[in-house]
This record gives C-alpha cells, sequence and structure tokens, in this order.
C-alpha cells in the first residue's frame, strides 16, 4: 500500500489515508457480497463482513459500528530520553503513563 501511494502522491501516507483505504475495502466486500447497491442490503452485508487488512482487522458489530480496540498514543516530553509516542491506552497495552492536564511546552 505505502509503495504505491507514494508512487501516486509522491508522499508517504498518513494512518488516515490507510484507515480509509481498509474502510474502501470493506465496503468494496460488502457491495460485492450484497450485488446492490442499495444502502439497506449493503449495512445488513457489513455488519456480518470480517475481513483482515494490513491496517486493522476489521469488522462491525449490530448496530454496524467498527468493533475495534482504540489505541491512544502520547508523544514523550522533550526533557525524556523516549523518542517515539508511547501508548497509553488501552491500560493493560500502555507503554507510559497518561499525562494530563497538557505539559507546557506542548
Amino acid at each position: 500500500f505505502a509503495a504505491e501511494y507514494e508512487a501516486i502522491w509522491g508522499e508517504t501516507p498518513s494512518y488516515l489515508a490507510a484507515a480509509q483505504f481498509a474502510a474502501l475495502c470493506s465496503l468494496s466486500q460488502a457491495i460485492e457480497s450484497a450485488a446492490s447497491l442499495h444502502p439497506w442490503d449493503v449495512a445488513a452485508r457489513l455488519r456480518n463482513t470480517s475481513l483482515y487488512e494490513f491496517y486493522a482487522d476489521i469488522s462491525f458489530g449490530p448496530t454496524g459500528q467498527v468493533a475495534m480496540q482504540t489505541v491512544i498514543v502520547q508523544s514523550p516530553a522533550a526533557s525524556d530520553n523516549v523518542t517515539k509516542p508511547q501508548v497509553v491506552y488501552p491500560y493493560q497495552e500502555a507503554t507510559a503513563r497518561f499525562i494530563f492536564p497538557k505539559p507546557t511546552w506542548a
């Protein structure tokens, strides 16, 4: 994905580009599976979608919301010896403590 994106657009894709591509893959799979463009048919197929994409395992719950856990990262303080953003949620996967309120340097 990244190489093809860079070839077309001349820049490295952001995580949003990857997320949007994965979302469109799920939608196209649902449309093909429904053999219809009618919103109710496509929505019903989306609820039963289970798709593994480079971005994530994609599936949807009964309400149609994506059933994917959110990961929240926080950039380290300039004074820390850490150079990469740290996971602060979910707590069981956290690599750093969530800092709130926002530090004065941010």
